[in-house]
This record gives C-alpha cells, sequence and structure tokens, in this order.
C-alpha cells in the first residue's frame, strides 16, 4: 500500500525522541539544552516523515515519495539523509532510528509531554520597547473588542501590527477579562499544525481524536480568556476555520487575530490599522513631538546615536522623511538605524533606492523585518499568481488611479475584466492597495509597495508592454473629453485632475519610446494643463514632441497638436501662434473637419499675425463653417476673433457692443467662465474707450465675483484694475492690484507679465521713478512683440508712461536706461516695479 501521503491527522507542534525535540513549527531539531542542531531541509524532511510515522516500518520508496515528490533520485539519497539524521542524534542516532535491511527505516516511539487540563498561562513576550503614537488606536481597539468576539487587525506589512496587539495584551493582563494567550503563527509553514500550536501554546493535550479541531474546541470550551493569534497571514483559511468553530463552540473565548487579510468568518468585525500620523506641514518641534511617526523616529535615533535630538532647524526634514516613508513604522525604524551613517540629508538623497538603504534592522528581529524588501517579498510570496500579476502592473500609476484605468492596464488575454476587480479587491483587503473611500473610489499604491511593483515588472520583462497600455488607457480617457466642451464643468475638472501624475509620467515614457503616441495624448490632456495654469510645462511637453510631427503622423491627430498648442503661446510669443495656427489650419481642411478648421482660423486671427485684409477672409470663412448647434464655447472663437480685429482697427465702440452681447448670452446660460471672461474684455476695451472710472467699476466687480475663478483670470483682472487705476492717478491702489498680480503671476511661470509691462512702465512714472520707468519701457517693447493685440488699451497706458519719463530725462539716458530694460528677466521685472530693488541699480 502506499503511505507516502498519510499524515497523522493531529500534527503535534514538538515531539521528544532519544533526549531531543522535534520542533515542527520551527522545522528545526533541538537539544536537550534547546539549541538548535544544524540538519540539512532534505534530512528534516526524512526525520519529520519517520517521526510523523514512529513505531511503523517506512520503506525507501515511501521516503523517496514523501521527501522528494516527482523528483529523480537514487537510494543513496535517503540513505545520506538518515546517515545525516543519526549523526544529528549524537550517541543516540543508531537507537533512534532502526534500520530494517532491505525493508526500510523505523523511528522509535516518540513522546510528547502531557501537562494538566488547566495550566498556568504561557507567558507573554516581552511588550514592544517603543511603541508610540497609537493610544487612540488602542483606545478605538479596545471599545470594538467589547462589542465583538472576533476582532481581525489589518493592514500593510510593517505597519506595526505585532507590536499594536502586543501592546494591548499587556494592557489586559491582570484586568478581569480571564486568561491573555499569545500564539505567533508566522514559523508555522504547514496549516495543519496551527490546532496543535495553539494546542501546545494552551498546553492542552489533545489526545488522539480523529477530529482535533473538535478535540480542541471541546477542551476551550470551559476557559475564560483572550486569544490572540499573531501573523496569520499565510494560514488565513486554517485559522479562519478555527476561528468559526471557536465562536460557535465557546462562549467565554474572545479572539484577536493580526493578518494582512481578513479571515473572512461570519461575526468577524475588521480593524484596519493606518499609518502612524505625519504633520501635514512644518511646525515646531515640540508640537511634532506629538505626531506617532515623528516620536518614533526621534525615539529609534536616539537609540542609534544618542547625540540625536529634534529641534526646529531639523524639524522640516524628518517630517519629510516621515512623509516619505508614509507613516510605515518598520521604514522608520529602519531608516533611523541608517541615521548615524547618511544623516538626515543622506536618508533623503537615497531613499530613491529605499530597498538598499532600508535594510540592518535588528538581528533579533524576524528575517522578514530585518529589511523592508524582506518584508515586502514575505508579502508578495502570499499572492497567487493572478494577483502578482495586476499587482505589478499596478506600479506603474503614480499618484493614484481609477476602477477604469486598473482594468485597462492590468486586464490582458487571462484577466478579464471581472477577474481584475476580484483581484483589486484582494489586493485591497490585504492592504496592498489602499482606497480613499469615496463614492467613486480611487486607488493607489503606498510608494514603497509601488517600487516594489515595479521591480517585479521588470523581472517579468512587462514594464514597456504595461506602460504603453496605461498610455493608450489616458488617451482614450482624455479623447472623450476632448469630444466635449468640457471646460465648463467643475465636475469634469475634478474627474481628470487626479491623473496630472500619470499623464506627465506617461508622456515622458512616450517621450522615450513612442513619440507618436506621445504626439497625440498631449493633445488631447492639453484642456488639463490648460485648466490647471500649467502653461509653462505645457509649452515643454508640446516642444518636446515637435520633432515627431511628421507627416506619418495621421492629419486630424497632427491638427489637434498645433491647434491646441497654441493655447499656450498667447499671452507668451503671438508670432508663434499664428505659425501653430496656420499649421493646423492647413491639417483639418486635409482632414476635412470643420469644426476644428473653424477654431484654427479663430486662433490665426486673434494672433494678429495675418494682416487686415487676411484676417477679414478668415473671419468670412468662419461665419460660412458655423453651425447653430455647435456649443456655445466653441461659437466664442469667432467672437474672440472679431474682437481682436475690431481693436487692430481701433473700432472699440463696436467691440464693446459685442461683449456686452455676449456677456448676456453667457449669463443667460449660466456660463461663469465665459462671464469672467467677457468681463476682461470688456474691462480693456472700456479703459481704451477713455473711461478709467468705469473700466476699475467693472474689473472690481468681476474680482468680487469670480475669486475662485482660474488663475489666469485673476492675473488679467488685477492688471487691467491696476491700468484703469493709474490712469485716474490712484497710484496707492494700484501698488495694492500689482502686488496681487504679481503674486498670482509669479505661481504660475509669469502668466500675462508681457502683457502688462506698459502697466509697469506706467506705475513707476506716477510714483516718481523717472528710471525706472524707462527701463520697464525698455522691457515692455522687447516683450511687445510677443503679446502685440491682447490688449487694446496697450497704446493708451504706454503713452502715458512715455511722456512722463520724457519729461524728466534727457534723450541719452531714456535709451541707456530702455536699453537695459530689455535685459531684465521676469522676478527683477517684479522687483523694479514695487520698488524692492530701488534706482541704486548702475546701468
Amino acid at each position: 500500500m502506499d503511505r507516502s501521503n498519510e499524515m497523522p491527522l493531529v500534527t503535534p507542534p514538538r515531539l521528544e525522541v532519544g533526549g531531543f525535540v522535534i520542533d515542527f513549527g520551527r522545522e528545526a531539531l533541538l537539544d536537550g539544552g534547546g539549541v538548535v542542531v544544524e540538519l540539512r531541509p532534505q534530512a528534516f524532511r526524512v526525520l519529520r516523515y519517520l517521526a510523523l510515522n514512529a513505531g511503523r516500518l517506512v520503506t525507501k520508496e515511501e521516503l523517496l515519495g514523501a521527501v522528494w515528490p516527482g523528483a529523480v533520485v537514487t537510494d543513496d539519497s535517503v540513505i545520506q539523509a538518515i546517515v545525516d539524521v543519526r549523526h544529528a542524534f549524537a550517541e543516540a542516532g543508531r537507537s533512534v532510528i532502526k534500520t530494517i535491511p532491505r525493508r526500510g527505516y523505523i523511528l522509535v516511539k516518540a513522546a510528547a509531554p502531557t501537562p494538566s487540563r488547566h495550566p498556568d498561562p504561557v507567558a507573554l513576550p516581552a511588550p514592544p520597547p517603543s511603541f508610540l503614537g497609537r493610544d487612540e488606536d488602542v483606545a478605538a481597539l479596545e471599545s470594538l473588542m467589547s462589542q465583538h468576539r472576533l476582532i481581525t487587525v489589518t493592514g500593510a506589512g510593517g505597519i506595526g501590527k505585532t507590536a499594536f496587539a502586543l501592546s494591548l495584551a499587556h494592557g489586559r493582563k491582570g484586568r478581569q477579562h480571564g486568561r491573555v494567550v499569545w500564539v505567533d503563527l508566522a514559523a508555522v509553514s504547514d496549516p495543519r499544525l496551527i490546532c496543535s500550536t495553539v494546542a501546545q501554546a494552551l498546553q492542552m493535550s489533545l489526545g488522539g481524536t480523529g477530529n482535533p479541531l473538535a478535540s480542541f474546541v471541546t477542551a476551550l470550551r470551559p476557559l475564560r480568556l483572550l486569544l490572540i493569534l499573531d501573523n496569520a497571514e499565510h494560514v488565513a483559511q486554517e485559522v479562519a476555520r478555527m476561528a468559526q468553530a471557536i465562536l460557535t463552540g465557546c462562549d467565554d473565548v474572545r479572539m484577536l487575530v493580526t493578518s494582512q487579510a481578513a479571515l473572512k468568518v461570519e461575526g468577524e468585525r475588521l480593524f484596519r490599522l493606518d499609518a502612524l500620523a505625519v504633520p501635514a506641514t512644518e511646525i515646531s518641534a515640540d508640537m511634532a513631538l506629538g505626531y506617532g511617526a515623528v516620536a518614533l523616529f526621534v525615539d529609534q535615533a536616539k537609540a542609534a546615536d544618542r547625540s540625536f535630538s529634534l529641534n526646529d532647524s531639523n524639524v522640516g526634514s524628518v517630517i519629510a522623511l516621515c512623509c516619505r516613508l508614509e507613516g510605515n513604522a518598520l521604514a522608520i525604524k529602519l531608516a533611523a538605524a541608517r541615521l548615524p551613517l547618511l544623516g538626515l540629508p543622506g536618508l533623503h538623497a537615497r531613499l530613491a533606492e529605499r530597498f538598499k538603504v532600508l535594510g540592518g534592522g535588528p538581528r533579533t528581529a524576524p528575517v522578514r523585518q530585518q529589511t523592508l524588501l524582506s518584508a515586502m517579498e514575505w508579502s508578495h510570496g502570499l499572492l497567487s499568481a493572478q494577483e502578482q500579476a495586476v499587482f505589478r502592473r499596478l506600479g506603474v500609476f503614480s499618484g493614484g488611479f481609477s476602477l477604469d484605468l486598473a482594468v485597462a492596464i492590468a486586464g490582458d488575454d487571462t484577466h478579464d475584466e471581472w477577474a481584475v476587480l476580484d483581484v483589486l479587491q484582494e489586493l485591497t483587503d490585504r492592504s496592498f492597495v489602499m482606497t480613499d473611500g469615496q463614492d467613486a473610489p480611487r486607488y493607489r499604491l503606498l510608494e514603497s509597495a509601488r517600487e516594489y511593483a515595479l521591480l517585479k515588472l521588470d523581472e517579468a520583462c512587462e514594464r514597456n508592454l504595461t506602460n504603453e497600455r496605461q498610455a493608450r488607457a489616458l488617451l482614450l480617457l482624455f479623447e472623450q473629453s476632448y469630444e466635449g466642451p468640457w471646460g465648463s464643468s467643475r465636475y469634469r475638472l475634478a474627474q481628470f485632475k487626479p491623473e496630472l501624475d500619470n499623464l506627465r509620467l506617461t508622456l515622458d515614457w512616450c517621450a522615450e519610446n513612442d513619440a507618436p503616441l506621445g504626439v497625440a495624448l498631449v493633445g488631447a490632456s492639453s484642456e488639463l494643463f490648460l485648466h490647471l495654469s500649467l502653461r509653462y510645462e505645457a509649452r515643454q511637453r508640446f516642444a518636446m514632441f515637435e520633432p515627431s510631427v511628421t507627416s506619418a503622423i495621421p492629419p486630424a491627430i497632427a491638427a489637434r497638436y498645433w491647434q491646441r498648442r497654441c493655447l499656450f503661446v498667447f499671452n507668451y510669443r503671438s508670432p508663434l501662434v499664428y505659425e501653430f495656427a496656420v499649421k493646423a489650419t492647413e491639417l483639418h481642411r486635409k482632414a476635412g473637419d470643420e469644426s476644428g478648421l473653424y477654431t484654427a482660423l479663430g486662433y490665426a486671427v486673434m494672433s494678429a499675425g495675418a494682416s487686415v485684409d487676411e484676417s477679414r477672409a478668415m473671419l468670412i470663412e468662419m461665419e460660412r463653417l458655423e453651425h447653430s448647434d455647435w456649443p456655445f464655447n466653441q461659437l466664442q472663437v469667432r467672437m474672440f476673433a472679431q474682437l481682436s480685429l475690431f481693436g487692430r482697427e481701433s473700432r472699440h465702440l463696436e467691440s464693446r457692443s459685442l461683449i456686452k452681447t455676449a456677456l448676456s448670452c453667457a449669463t443667460a446660460r449660466g456660463l461663469k467662465r465665459w462671464v469672467a471672461v467677457c468681463m476682461m474684455f470688456l474691462t480693456d476695451t472700456t479703459l481704451a474707450l477713455g473711461d478709467a472710472e468705469e473700466a476699475v467699476r467693472f474689473a472690481r466687480e468681476a474680482l468680487a465675483g469670480n475669486r475662485l475663478s482660474p488663475g489666469p483670470f485673476i492675473i488679467s483682472m488685477t492688471g487691467g484694475l491696476a491700468a484703469g487705476l493709474l490712469v485716474q492717478g490712484r497710484v496707492a491702489e494700484a501698488r495694492l492690484a500689482l502686488v496681487e498680480f504679481f503674486e498670482a503671476s509669479r505661481s504660475r511661470e509669469w502668466d500675462y507679465l508681457s502683457v502688462f509691462a506698459d502697466v509697469f512702465a506706467l506705475f513707476a512714472a506716477r510714483e516718481g521713478r523717472p528710471e525706472t520707468a524707462a527701463r520697464l519701457i525698455g522691457y515692455s517693447d522687447k516683450v511687445n512683440q510677443l503679446s502685440a493685440g491682447l490688449r487694446v488699451s496697450h497704446d493708451r497706458v504706454l503713452l502715458l508712461a512715455k511722456a512722463a519719463v520724457e519729461v524728466a530725462l534727457e534723450r541719452s539716458a531714456i535709451e541707456r536706461l530702455m536699453a537695459d530694460g530689455h535685459n531684465m528677466d521676469e522676478e527683477e521685472v517684479c522687483a523694479v516695479t514695487l520698488g524692492d530693488a530701488g534706482e541704486s541699480r548702475q546701468v
């Protein structure tokens, strides 16, 4: 009879043989003093099989099948293993294992001590030496445990679940809750040993029954205790079976389990242990110590270097480090251990290689907790192959991801949508993936998990394939947004803004690996950069792909690229607007896209790059192309193009009439964004007509009602307000407006700065600083060619500034100062306008 797959119904945690102890949980042989006797893994497996079949003849064939299943090995392997085992037992070796010639081997009858039925409780492990920042969590868990009998503490690897449970266990000692029994399951590799391992911790014998779990529950029933099972994730199924049996059969037994995943049994309550708290902003050292992550780092840093102290000069660096480590207790401890060698700056600099830096933990800690990489490998090893595949692919996301994007990049021929959804749920349950808990949840990997996922993605040679999937998924997402007038909807902006980090990484990947895909993506996603006022970045992104916009790119994609690029050089370099718009018109004609052609023609007119006659012809063509059912947003393009031409022809009364009509339409439709834009044009046109008082009134009214509007509106309106105030001579009020203007412009990469250079010059002149005004006129002359035609009040303001300077200075001095102004950068313009640089600069 083949007995190679037979196992006893109850596998004891330990057996005594010949004065030695076989510890099945640790997979080790211990001598009489408890010292581990060195034994090869194969030899221990032979010993284990013989011990579990003690007193029975075991043939060589049976051993081969049990220890080397499926492998091709000879009898010599069995013989050598027997020799090793006997050697490990020293003088008792031959009496422990007897050879039956030509038949096999017998291990003498093993024995297990039989303790009393109700022994003294086994001592708890020592309390954690440092347990900081968890007082509120402990109180919450105590409250939950008073209401429920089974609590599972879940959380990411290294978050501190063991220390948390151990602290609670010591806090309960001596209370009227019965005994507290602690069982560490980390070393139990065989799920069949769970029942006997817990029984041993309780010092109870299960006897020889064929149903060890039933015997265990029967023995447990009269007891009143709290049973804490630590590190249950790798044997969760067997622990769940035990927990269900205890809940059903033992009224006075409560259970606390720590695991990276829920047990999923009826009556279970989850307690998700989050990261240690980190201050959201830089605060004083004393206040920072009130946050768990900082307190733990400081405690561990002092343990590694007694000279370390937290103070107001280094608290910002410590907070930033804890933030980068995401409040993970294990990572913080490992980082603090490196402090004497690297210092705070060195730790920050080397965190890009965190798995190399965060090693060297205490030798007394379990192997999986001695390095961050070991902790990740332990957790990752518990996942199925399918779960590992999805996990590593999710590593390409930065800043989180939506459910749809996860399905798009993680799915393949073997992982359909529902399979990915199921895996994502499991990864969330196991704390590999975090969720924000919103109605439409957003998911993310913690940074350490993400870096590990990318390592695994590279090992699987899937990085480029997954990055391409991500790029195509984002392209589809943004192309859907491009089709509609999405700029008017706050909801749609809120939907796409979270993908900014993913978009940036994907565009970088496209630049290196798939430039044509990048051309399509940068055009489709441009609206996001526009609404977030990331104009400088958008200009760099578009320029990055320009060499790839060749005839090989489909005309519609290339046309979109050039047309959307126009939006980021308005107020920056108007000649480029015309160049890009002309290219877009040609490609839209080729693609047969009337809507795109209409918009590109409008941009060409607004750029002031075409002659007046050419602009009129373009407007006529736009009117011919126009469809009445087009969105209001698109129809406004022709209005703004017409306003641009009116401004060049000084037809300001017609401009104002047209703007007021558009303003009424936008107001009636509740389009706040377009109301704000119309108010900008109305302020400028009114000032050009010479009514500075009315222009100021419009500007203040617009600012009062639109303080939450995007940055460009605030910049333009504060600049227009300053211009109107200066024309009226209200210099002090103009200074306040310009301070706000410069702050807003600087925060958005100096948007609109060149457009209002003439206003800066008039301000300096009005304050009696003619030399500064002359320099600013020089700067205005330089940038005016780049923003020509954008403000119809430009000429009036600049003439006033020049007149004041010409009265105060000689012509030669004016020319010298204007030449100097040509060399000023944005920060210098801001400084001299507001008087910070004075007029002491040598020119």
